[in-house]
């Protein structure tokens, strides 16, 4: 067991020090001895001495019989009690009770607020006191510029939320309408644009014609050069395809190493020549051709829309042709 105890006295050098004493007992609680440390007032009165400078707020220490043993406000020496201080006298037993409290008192014709808190370790009571004026008022200047920087950063806040959710937004919709691969439009996106654009021919009587193109042997491809060099494969046709087409044509990955192509108002002539276009530019691609060590080539189906169409028919169609482009030795563009 031990106990703590803190006195204030003269030291013999007239310079007026603290003392806390540690004294020390065994479980029987018999005295075995003492310890401490002394520490000069003047380093504390420092450390209050700037509270009061800087803050406006007056720290205080009472002892357990409501001597004050050291404050800025009165001299330590005279060991100034709380009875003699006749704005605190009244409230001695609120500020003696061992409860942290806050109250409010009158001194000079301006009202104060009083925290007191108790040591127990100490067996000591810390009081510190603000004139309500000073206190308000730096309040308010801390409360404006809290207020200002709360109402800054509140700002910038919501206005990154709002940066992050649209980028997340625009992040769904890519992920909802484009290949992430080729960056192509994907399945989903085509058909709704390709839906319209079939409508939209059948009332105007516009020409409307579907290419469906698959890279030939690209299984081969994946099996001998792996699926990175497939990608790569898939990347260079997507990149032909866009650099072929006119700003009013759709076009989308389908699936695999399938692709779409709609010409919008084109009629199948000149569907044709832009399909061969295409399929000359992949034969002739070095980009793929060193990729492969040989020339890359897409066998396409070609048809044009008809009233009676829907989407699926056409794709349908398409799709045949295509088959019969491969049956027919691969490279080449069939129509039906």
């Amino acid at each position: 067991d031990n106990e703590i105890n803190l006195d204030f006295n003269e030291h013999l050098s007239n310079t007026l020090m603290m003392f806390i004493n540690f004294k020390m007992f065994d479980k029987s609680y018999n005295y075995l001895g003492a310890t401490g440390i002394a520490m000069k007032i003047s380093y504390i009165d420092d450390m209050l001495k700037s509270f009061k400078e800087n803050y406006k707020l007056t720290v205080s220490f009472l002892d357990k019989d409501g001597n004050v043993v050291l404050s800025r406000e009165h001299n330590q020496k005279e060991l100034v009690n709380i009875d003699s201080i006749g704005e605190l006298a009244q409230h001695k037993d609120i500020i003696l009770s061992k409860k942290t409290k806050i109250l409010e008192y009158e001194k000079g014709g301006h009202k104060h607020l009083l925290n007191i808190k108790y040591i127990q370790e100490l067996d000591i009571y810390l009081l510190v006191s603000a004139k309500l004026d000073d206190f308000t008022s730096d309040t308010k200047n801390t409360f404006y510029l809290n207020s200002s920087i709360s109402l800054f950063l509140t700002l910038l806040i919501t206005l990154i939320i709002i940066g992050v959710i649209g980028q997340y937004h625009k992040n769904l919709e890519n992920l909802a309408n484009y290949d992430m691969l080729t960056m192509l439009p994907n399945r989903r996106n085509f058909k709704d644009k390709f839906e319209h654009f079939l409508l939209l021919s059948k009332r105007n009587k516009q020409a409307l014609s579907l290419l469906y193109m698959d890279l030939d042997n690209f299984k081969k491809i994946n099996d001998n050069f792996g699926h990175k060099t497939g990608d790569e494969i898939l990347k260079s046709f997507a990149d032909i395809l866009q650099e072929n087409v006119r700003k009013t044509d759709i076009y989308a990955r389908w699936g695999g190493e399938e692709f779409l192509l709609a010409f919008v108002d084109t009629p199948i002539e000149e569907a044709v020549h832009i399909a061969n276009k295409i399929r000359k530019t992949v034969e002739n691609s070095v980009r793929m051709q060193e990729l492969i060590h040989r020339s890359c080539t897409i066998s396409a189906g070609l048809t044009q829309c008809n009233d009676e169409d829907t989407i699926d028919s056409v794709i349908t169609r398409a799709d045949k042709a295509m088959y019969n482009a491969k049956a027919g030795g691969k490279n080449k563009v069939c129509v039906l």
